[in-house]
């Protein structure tokens, strides 16, 4: 009778997702005038042979007066491996929208569990704010575990 052949289960460090600035895609301008915004973020990882990959959707949207809104995305490698990745084992997505309420300052958010250990927004300021200053950077969870070959 043939062994199954038991496939390794490690945990990884995934390289974390630098500020990234949706661009403006219309309504109103680019300044907020210090109303909001509303920031949602989607997060995805998924394997792709050697490598994790990450997307992340965000959308940036003017909370009041001319609804000024950006959005864009970014999908990129955050982990490569010497083996093939069969599946991440565990939650593969994070969502979080938050309302800066005006605020000049980042702000982060820490998460209790899945992929994000915690994000950090940054929402309005004087002058330009959508494609220039209005973004979200991220860090992953520490604990990812995935199933190789």
């Amino acid at each position: 009778m043939e062994q199954a052949v038991k496939n390794e289960i490690k945990t990884i460090q995934l390289n974390n997702l630098e500020r990234f600035y949706p661009e403006f895609v219309g309504g109103g301008d680019r300044e907020l005038d210090g109303h909001g915004p509303k920031i949602m973020v989607n997060v995805i990882i998924y394997p792709d042979e050697y490598t994790i990959r990450a997307r992340m959707n965000v959308f940036i949207q003017e909370t009041k007066s001319d609804w000024s809104t950006g959005f864009g995305y970014i999908d990129k490698e955050v982990y490569r491996n010497d083996k093939p990745i069969l599946r991440i084992v565990g939650s593969t997505e994070s969502h979080y929208a938050i309302d800066m309420g005006g605020t000049h300052d980042s702000r982060v958010v820490a998460m209790k569990d899945g992929v994000v250990k915690n994000y950090t927004f940054w929402g309005d300021r004087k002058g330009d704010d959508i494609g220039s200053y209005s973004s979200v950077a991220l860090e992953f969870d520490p604990n990812i575990k995935i199933e190789e070959f």
